[in-house]
């Protein structure tokens, strides 16, 4: 299984895209509360729009207006409203497969992949012959390491008639699972483009066949082989309410999510001359800048947007992010700080400021902050690791074993975890369940200098 990350994913830049910051009103209806875009300044198109489908919703009071208006919402850039609207719309029409679906595909945008998976298995709780939703429920899966949970999803997916892509994401868990052989005679049987041969070129790679891995691409077919992507009906169904400037935003943002950063900056670039201080159109830029690799363009846009929108944690955070890659800790504290007094509810950010304490040496601080982590999200492998080894350090060993049992449980490929807590249990006189615990770092068959000196200290 592959290793999770405690880092910003290019799912959460897509959602920094989606969700817009956008500025809202709030009005109170029975007993939940509905959450409404500020329109002034809105392309007047979609003013229109969202105004009548408001007042539908409120004089019907039914789900299906409910979750149109979430569509209209979610595809003309205001993903806060969306997902209130989708919320609703899931109470008033809760067999309606459609509602908790849409919401995990925007939480999946904001990078929150567990959350999107448990709402994604709501909808399939409810609909479970979709096969685009088994289709996310795999990737997401293999994005979070889940590789065994997520070969099968790919293979129900198949079984509902996804084709050749259902195939090519069962291959990536082949691939992610060291099984490079299975996957490269199930990629075999497929008929070939641009995306076959792309992993046909990692499993050959992994095989260390890496003259036929050349030759390959040399003869390979033309065309472009970015992110998998598959026919939905339901994300389709958004489109009848794309209007004028709102829609050519959404066109772009799909590109980025293709990984065609190209034909996006050029759309982009065409919006931004009758509208350059848009907020969504500022994110869609910032990430077409990402994935072609400028990121002084970048970096400078992202200064640019945080002068525009000093509220809008989205900006900070990316901004964080990037002082981290270059090195800059105290450019990334300034960020993170800043970022967590807009919105404390990422954990990502909690985290890296608690790194920054440790570099420092100043644990109690670091301490705190991976506990503001682990209160939103309590099983996070890394964050546990990081808080147990600051009470290794303490001598703590108690908490330690227990901070390192949650991080080995959340995954079990966690060697450097497995390490700490055999220490641990060893300290504390557990010699058996130490010795078992550092036999499963062993058969990892990673950091083979750390096990070996463990296993030393614990003759």
């Amino acid at each position: 299984m592959k290793r999770r990350r405690c880092g910003l994913s290019s799912c959460l830049l897509l959602g920094l895209i989606a969700g817009c910051g956008e500025g809202s009103t709030k009005q109170q209806i029975g007993l939940q509360e509905k959450i409404y875009p500020d329109l002034a300044g809105v392309d007047p198109g979609v003013t229109v729009l969202l105004t009548e489908m408001i007042e539908t919703a409120e004089e019907t009071s039914s789900g299906e207006a409910r979750g149109a208006l979430g569509m209209a919402f979610e595809v003309n850039g205001f993903a806060d409203a969306a997902h209130h609207s989708y919320l609703t719309a899931q109470r008033l029409m809760p067999d309606d497969p459609r509602w908790p679906y849409y919401r995990a595909l925007l939480t999946a945008h904001r990078g929150d992949l567990q959350s999107a998976l448990s709402q994604l298995e709501k909808s399939i709780d409810i609909a479970a012959d979709y096969g685009p939703a088994w289709m996310w429920r795999g990737t997401w899966q293999l994005d979070l390491g889940m590789t065994e949970e997520a070969r099968n999803s790919f293979r129900t997916a198949s079984q509902l008639g996804m084709g050749k892509v259902a195939k090519l994401g069962e291959a990536g868990t082949l691939l992610a699972l060291d099984e490079a052989q299975e996957a490269f005679e199930l990629l075999s049987r497929l008929r070939e483009d641009a995306r076959v041969v792309r992993y046909k070129v990692r499993a050959l790679r992994q095989l260390d066949r890496h003259e036929e891995a050349s030759s390959l691409l040399d003869l390979s077919v033309a065309g472009k082989s970015g992110p998998l992507s598959w026919p939905d009906e339901r994300t389709m169904a958004k489109k009848a309410y794309e209007v004028s400037n709102g829609a050519r935003l959404s066109e772009a943002r799909q590109l980025l999510a293709a990984g065609d950063p190209g034909s996006a900056r050029v759309l982009l670039d065409q919006l931004a001359a009758r509208d350059p201080d848009h907020q969504g159109l500022l994110s869609a830029q910032i990430e077409a800048l990402r994935q072609l690799g400028l990121r002084g363009e970048m970096a400078a846009q992202l200064e640019r947007a945080v002068g525009l929108y000093p509220e809008y944690y989205g900006f900070h955070l990316s901004l964080a992010e990037y002082a981290l890659e270059e090195g800059d800790r105290a450019a990334a504290a300034q960020y993170l700080i800043s970022t967590i007094g807009l919105n404390d509810q990422i954990p990502w950010a909690h985290a890296q400021i608690g790194l920054l304490f440790v570099e420092e040496n100043r644990l109690a601080e670091a301490s705190s902050a991976f506990m503001a982590a682990l209160a939103l999200e309590p099983n996070n492998p890394q964050v546990n690791y990081y808080q147990g080894m600051i009470h290794a350090n303490q001598q703590n060993w108690g908490e330690a074993v227990r901070r390192f049992d949650v991080a080995v449980k959340s995954a079990p490929e966690f060697t450097v975890a497995w390490i700490a807590l055999a220490r641990s249990l060893w300290a504390v006189g557990e010699y058996d369940r130490a010795r078992v615990a550092l036999n499963e770092a062993e058969n990892l068959g990673t950091h083979y200098n750390e096990v070996t000196m463990a296993r030393e200290s614990m003759q």
